[in-house]
């Protein structure tokens, strides 16, 4: 589906009071969608209208927190109505960021994200962190050396563990962006959200996966339980992540970038539990039930208790549902990692 065919004159709000990362897409052309049979499985094309009035051309369809939900444009009906058997949150929102960017607006994989909202931090140092064995003779191995060494070995992986770790952070942020209201708010920038946010959050994000990782042993990233990750984002001891320096692997790097070690050791406490909550939310997003839990709020819950015991590993559960694009293995360190003297100056 293009723009022309049924995206005419598409307009768009933004963050409107009152709802949770709202966006609304108004479709001024008669809205079509596929459909199936679930008897026969024929296939053909439902007409989207009001339940109430029968109007068709006009009908918004809004992004509010995780639902979709369509609107009459009739003034004298303003009936709304779920609508996530047309587009899901997740979609709506990726379509909007489409027709941002000024290209063709087309509809999302109904599943998968097709279209990454992670924001790139412009203009930060790639450079990395001094390598604490530089001096070692290599003679003992203390045991996160040794998983290091085992980790990298895994094949498929062949990259120092952290650098792997941050690729799936990226990935998780990248499926949850679009289909988290609170996410869009606060880490998409045209929405009002704070790209260092959305980095710092990758970040701390990626750190849990990784002593989770280490702390099991678990060698193949891709087969740690989600909950083991949710375990080392809960508040209790979240705030050893803070202090948290992979060694990494010498000269293939693995390590922090300087510029990211500043950032945990000086930003205010604010800052810091601002990013270890929006870890939080990234990987609650992918753990808990899509039931809520009667008489709470989800985020009025403890994390451990918005984790669900059913969950799988990270990647039979939601590689799936990763776009390659957003699944980037070298976002964190492009080249090979180079340690030079610490530069001053401000974050």
């Amino acid at each position: 589906m293009t723009e022309d065919a049924n995206h005419t004159d598409l307009q768009t709000i933004i963050g409107e009071t009152g709802e949770v990362g709202l966006v609304r897409l108004t479709f001024t052309q008669p809205l079509r969608v596929p459909a199936i049979d679930p008897l026969t499985f024929e296939q053909w094309s439902r007409l989207v209208a009001c339940p109430q009035c029968g109007t068709s051309a006009g009908v918004a369809l809004e992004a509010r927190d995780r639902s979709a939900v369509a609107v009459c444009p009739s003034q004298a009906c303003a009936r709304a109505w779920p609508a996530n058997d047309v587009f899901t949150a997740s979609q709506i929102r990726q379509m909007n960021h489409l027709r941002l960017q000024g290209t063709e607006v087309t509809a999302p994989h109904p599943t998968q994200v097709t279209v990454n909202l992670v924001p790139e931090l412009a203009g930060d140092d790639p450079a990395q962190e001094e390598d604490p064995r530089a001096d070692d003779d290599g003679s003992t191995l203390d045991a996160e050396a040794r998983w290091t060494i085992g980790a990298a070995a895994v094949h498929d992986q062949h990259a120092p563990p952290l650098v792997v770790c941050l690729g799936w952070s990226r990935g998780l942020l990248g499926w949850s962006l679009p289909a988290e209201g609170e996410l869009y708010e606060r880490l998409y920038p045209p929405a009002g959200g704070s790209a260092l946010d959305a980095h710092m959050t990758q970040v701390l994000l990626g750190l849990a996966i990784h002593q989770a990782a280490l702390h099991q042993t678990q060698y193949e990233i891709r087969g740690l339980e989600l909950t083991a990750i949710a375990a080392e984002l809960d508040p209790g001891r979240a705030h050893e992540l803070r202090g948290t320096r992979p060694a990494g692997l010498g000269a293939d790097g693995g390590r922090l970038r300087r510029s990211d070690a500043r950032r945990l050791a000086t930003a205010p406490d604010t800052d810091r539990d601002r990013w270890l909550h929006l870890a939080g939310e990234v990987i609650a997003s992918h753990c808990e039930d899509d039931f809520p839990v009667q008489g709470h709020k989800r985020e009025n819950l403890p994390l451990s208790t918005r984790v669900s015991l059913r969950t799988s590993t990270l990647g039979p559960r939601r590689q799936r549902f990763l776009n390659p694009a957003a699944l980037d293995f070298t976002w964190y360190q492009r080249a090979p990692a180079t340690s030079v003297a610490p530069a001053e100056g401000p974050i």
